[in-house]
């Protein structure tokens, strides 16, 4: 391919959306297999080359806690503690690799507006995913606001902050359209050097019974989530690891790992899409 027919194809795969990580074997500086590897040591060569391609890799796991992908970063141990919690019965690790908009890359206040991008827990409300047994898209929270304790019910405004705390938790009532209405506890933490923090971890976990139609199937702290915003030279990694401990499924256990894998996926791409709407609102301001 010559240099203009693949700027061409760079030039059309942006504008119709598609992540730069597409085109990241050919257009980012050395060596993109390598640099992923260096950064997520547990990935072979090919996962590697797929993430480069694609922005995305996901591993589903059962009965035992899975870590193969995440890339290496001081809040792992953190991600590994809290999933040893329960017993993992289904369990599903994502890693997500996209550029950063030159506009926050480049600012002071970079690791600010990322923390408070997963501090905006009200902007979850209308999100979509693929539903692997509807076979189409469709609406993930109906309901999304921080409330001021596990009791209340009240929507307060999104906890954002001007100054990054080393840890802090958040309360949210969330109304999900498969597992109804829930109280989430979602814990922040960043890394040690608050300046330049190098990630931030958010780990969830529900307050009450979800419910899949009227049939109760996870029970109080049974549902894990943590997902872990790290920022390298060469892309934004988006590492996410979540584990339900409930009785086994047995033949819907496909189906219940790809509807937590879409749902992980969803809550990833709502990251990505408040930060570029953030880089858009900062590029015009």
């Amino acid at each position: 391919m010559t240099k203009t027919s693949f700027a061409t194809l760079v030039a059309f795969l942006l504008a119709v959306g598609i992540p730069a990580a597409v085109c990241g074997q050919q257009s980012e500086a050395g060596r993109p297999i390598e640099q992923i590897i260096s950064n997520a040591p547990g990935l072979t060569e090919v996962e590697a080359g797929q993430l480069a391609e694609t922005g995305k890799i996901v591993n589903t796991y059962a009965n035992s806690l899975q870590t193969r992908l995440a890339p290496d970063f001081a809040g792992l141990d953190a991600v590994r503690n809290d999933l040893s919690q329960i017993h993992v019965v289904y369990g599903i690790e994502a890693l997500y690799r996209v550029p950063v908009p030159a506009v926050i890359g480049s600012s002071p206040e970079k690791f600010q507006i990322l923390y408070n991008i997963a501090r905006s827990i009200s902007t979850l409300k209308g999100i979509e995913y693929y539903s692997a047994s509807r076979k189409r898209m469709r609406v993930f929270y109906l309901e999304s606001y921080a409330i001021s304790g596990p009791e209340s019910r009240k929507a307060e405004r999104d906890p954002l902050v001007n100054t990054i705390p080393a840890k802090s938790t958040v309360y949210a009532f969330q109304e999900d359209s498969s597992f109804g209405s829930y109280v989430m506890q979602i814990d922040y933490s960043a890394g040690s050097n608050l300046f330049s923090p190098d990630y931030v971890l958010m780990s969830l976990h529900n307050l009450t019974k979800m419910n899949y139609s009227i049939f109760p199937i996870i029970d109080l702290k049974h549902f894990h989530m943590n997902l872990a915003i790290i920022l390298r030279e060469d892309a934004l990694y988006i590492y996410g690891n979540s584990g339900i401990d409930t009785f086994s499924f047995g033949f819907l256990k496909d189906h219940i790992n790809q509807s937590f894998a879409n749902r992980l996926t969803a809550v990833s791409d709502w990251f990505v899409a408040r930060m570029r709407a953030k880089a858009q609102e900062l590029t015009h301001s």
